[in-house]
């Protein structure tokens, strides 16, 4: 079972909905699991999926600074 398990279906589903990585569900489960089950009442939708968003985000735009520099 996954962390998942532990949010509500509506927030979860506004959190998918806001995540650029839930394009690829097992590193979205990943990065879910890695945030701490008691965070989830007390972090909003939008502040858990950029948790779950920013490692991809820096890896793409160091990248692309590597490509483009």
């Amino acid at each position: 079972m996954t962390e998942a398990a532990n949010i509500s279906g509506v927030k979860l589903n506004r959190i998918r909905r806001l995540s650029a990585t839930a394009r690829y569900p097992r590193t979205f489960e990943a990065r879910l699991a890695n945030i701490d089950p008691e965070l989830y009442g007390s972090l909003t939708a939008n502040q858990i999926a950029a948790i779950i968003d920013g490692p991809m985000q820096r890896s793409y735009a160091a990248g692309h600074q590597r490509i483009l520099g």
